[in-house]
């Protein structure tokens, strides 16, 4: 084990993409040390290769971490290649992989929780709510051309992104049939622009959308939906200055209460529009509230806490439907939990709820989820820019997975158990979980995915009588805040 001075390490942070920490170097892999407060809660890939990724869940390891928490698409492919190169490393971690999934055939399927997203349902209540925000602000954005609209693109076409987008798309189609036809003297359509240059920005990199978000902006759309979170900010910066009466949509997130939400220029007859912020609300998938629920599964062995014990964090089984096999009451490693409409993962931010709920008063009706409308793959598709659908309920396909599944288990194999790994009131169990983050330059504050994942470390350990740092103004969990990130972050 070597020490290596500021200077030295400051250098060797510029040249594998980890800037300004202070560390050490352990075995050729770096490790993060003590520079900021977060430090001992996350680690980053030294870069954005498969090996990049692997060195950053050994960097976890060698600090501790017996379970790593993988947010994002980036690491599917890295899990299963750290245990076909690394099997006795790796025997005694396990991953949970947010976002993904891994298939049947993949020895890391063992030590692998998968965490899939409904977000098509939470999209629904979104896209309803959008729509009757924008007929509550008819006097701002009929101004820009007598028509209510809207525009979205995404990051790249993997279904968990059209998921998003085919759920707005379905919620605009619900209101457009159950409220505007109601009364169609108050009530005006809204209509979608389609982009022609595609719908997806070839990546999640902060400014790739810039060029869909002015095409869409300039056909006068009224809101923007960037299904790409680090592109928000960007977005929001481009309608800002060019002083468009627009507003966007978050996603993953309350993306509205980030400290980056500016002010809007425009107000309404009615004083300000809505939040008086650019985001005005967002589609939830709740990364925190999945990992308070899949953690308390793991602590307790791979079965559903006893209903005596959830009574304590005022929830019941039904809170955990999609994370666990009703008859068996089994999750855990070798499983695919599903975040949906009834474990509250999938969801409109309270934020726009008051929107969403005011359309289905006028409308007099309520939505039923279990409708082939809403459950049926073939009819979960997202209609693109060349009107070609995109399936992505289809799990045949590379789709989003549509209920719990749990792995087929022979005798010769064995699913990692890390039961009682946490005990109540014990600080030094508080190493043994780890973030790693999705990219070589995401940061842990990212008001996404790696904090909502470090979010709902915090709030597990908080349950279990052991303190780690909070996020700035950490508030409850059922808001889903995010605030300005520490001042001491990298």
């Amino acid at each position: 084990m070597i020490f290596i001075n500021k200077k030295i390490v400051a250098l060797a942070g510029t040249i594998i993409g980890l800037c300004a920490i202070t560390g050490i170097v352990v075995g050729g892999y770096f490790l993060i040390s003590k520079s900021n407060k977060y430090s001992n809660y996350y680690s980053a890939p030294t870069n954005d290769s498969n090996l990049g990724l692997i060195n950053g869940y050994k960097n976890a390891v060698y600090n501790g971490a017996e379970i790593v928490l993988a947010p994002g698409f980036t690491h599917a492919t890295p899990i299963k290649v750290a245990f076909q190169d690394y099997p006795d490393f790796f025997k005694d971690t396990g991953f949970l992989l947010y976002d993904d999934k891994l298939s049947e055939t993949d020895v890391a399927k063992y030590n692998t929780w998968s965490i899939t997203f409904r977000a098509d349902l939470g999209s629904i209540q979104t896209g309803i709510a959008m729509c009757m925000f924008l007929n509550e602000y008819q006097d701002v954005f009929l101004e820009n051309d007598g028509k209510l609209k809207y525009g979205m693109y995404g990051g790249l076409p993997f279904s968990s992104v059209t998921s998003f987008m085919g759920g707005i798309q379905k919620g605009v189609e619900w209101f457009n049939t159950n409220v505007v036809r109601k009364d169609t003297s108050k009530y005006k359509e809204v209509e979608l622009i389609k982009s022609n240059i595609g719908d997806f920005a070839g990546g999640f990199g902060p400014s790739q959308g810039s060029e869909l978000a002015s095409n869409l902006l300039a056909n006068k759309a009224d809101v923007i939906v960037p299904i790409a979170g680090p592109q928000v900010w960007n977005v929001m910066n481009i309608i800002q200055e060019r002083n468009y009466k627009s507003v966007i949509l978050g996603v993953d997130s309350a993306m509205e209460n980030d400290y980056q939400n500016k002010d809007l220029k425009f107000t309404s007859s009615k004083g300000k529009v809505g939040n008086g912020k650019y985001v005005q609300f967002s589609s939830l998938k709740d990364l925190s509230l999945a990992t308070q629920k899949v953690l308390r599964i793991i602590n307790n062995g791979g079965m559903l806490p006893s209903d005596e014990e959830l009574k304590q964090y005022n929830e019941t089984s039904n809170d955990y439907k999609g994370f666990y096999d009703t008859s068996s009451k089994r999750g855990g490693f070798g499983t695919v939990a599903i975040g949906n409409m009834e474990n509250g993962c999938v969801k409109v931010s309270d934020a726009g709820l008051p929107f969403y709920e005011q359309a289905l008063q006028i409308s007099g009706k309520s939505i039923d989820w279990t409708s082939p409308i809403y459950n049926d793959p073939n009819n979960m598709v997202y209609i693109g820019s060349d009107d070609k659908p995109l399936n992505y309920g289809k799990e045949s396909e590379g789709g989003i997975a549509q209920e719990f599944k749990s792995i087929t288990i022979g005798e010769e194999n064995k699913v990692l158990n890390k039961k009682n790994l946490i005990t109540k009131d014990n600080q030094k169990d508080k190493d043994k979980m780890r973030v790693v983050l999705s990219t070589s330059t995401s940061v842990l504050m990212d008001s996404s995915f790696s904090q909502s994942c470090y979010e709902g470390l915090y709030y597990y350990y908080q349950s279990m009588g052991i303190d780690i740092p909070p996020t700035s103004n950490t508030k409850s969990i059922s808001n889903f805040n995010f605030y300005k990130k520490n001042e001491e972050e990298i």
